[in-house]
């Protein structure tokens, strides 16, 4: 399947009005995959070579993109033309954070051909566990990424089965990523959960992957059917037999995964 080759991350917790991304390690042919995040509610302008200072070395591909009550986000991608693409998101004046990820093994040679399928949660969710975006596959050995962006700096994470490959906090914003892998095609995925320390608005984004190795190539995962951890709404504190509260009981909500 299409696997990830490498993934960078940038953040700026001062305001500014470019976000210069920083850029994994890529090739001739590769997905470069942008899941982007700030702090404010008006819309990303997609990177290309008009816009931004500096400009971007190519014109990259809106997948989905949105913006909450606080916050906007939303997935961009590449197919890479040379090992040094860059990419810049002018902005507002703005606190922001993203990740770029480099995809290898990838069908086809245009970014159509390789994102045949994506999705983005209609209504903002500011509700524990964050609920995202799911998807029906529409190939075979599909890498799925999904992130989500939001409003106040929550540490927000995947839970499994999803794998996490960012939980990333700035100034007044965060962007969670992580991935997973389904072998067949025209499968439901469910959305994922995710959780975090506190609660404010945002969004989840979700993006299949074809594979271009015709399942040679299948990343470290666990299958998306398995539920390998369960939160329990845990208490704290002891109540007694003779009826003294002697604790504080504490809800699942006020606990954080990380």
């Amino acid at each position: 399947m299409a696997d990830i080759r490498d993934i960078a991350y940038t953040l700026f917790s001062a305001t500014t009005a470019n976000m210069v991304m920083e850029m994994p390690t890529h090739v001739t042919g590769d997905l470069l995959v942008a899941c982007v995040a700030k702090d404010t509610a008006a819309a990303f302008t997609t990177p290309s070579t008009s816009v931004g200072t500096p400009v971007s070395s190519s014109n990259w591909t809106l997948i989905q993109a949105s913006t909450s009550t606080g916050a906007a986000g939303g997935i961009y991608a590449l197919r890479a033309s040379s090992s040094s693409e860059n990419v810049t998101f002018p902005l507002s004046i703005e606190t922001c954070v993203g990740t770029v990820i480099s995809v290898k093994n990838v069908f086809g040679t245009t970014v159509a051909d390789a994102i045949p399928t994506s999705a983005i949660q209609a209504t903002e969710d500011a509700t524990l566990p964050f609920g995202g975006v799911g998807l029906t596959t529409a190939q075979a050995n599909s890498l799925l990424i999904h992130m989500r962006y939001q409003d106040t700096t929550a540490g927000t994470s995947h839970l499994p089965p999803w794998v996490n490959l960012a939980s990333i906090d700035v100034a007044n914003g965060g962007l969670a990523v992580a991935y997973s892998f389904e072998p067949t095609a025209s499968t439901a995925i469910t959305a994922p959960n995710c959780w975090g320390a506190t609660v404010d608005d945002g969004k989840g984004v979700m993006i299949e992957v074809r594979d271009g190795s015709s399942g040679a190539v299948k990343p470290p995962y666990i299958p998306l059917d398995v539920t390998p951890s369960v939160l329990i709404s845990s208490l704290t504190g002891t109540y007694s037999d003779t009826g003294a509260d002697i604790g504080t009981y504490v809800a699942a909500a006020s606990i954080a995964i990380t």
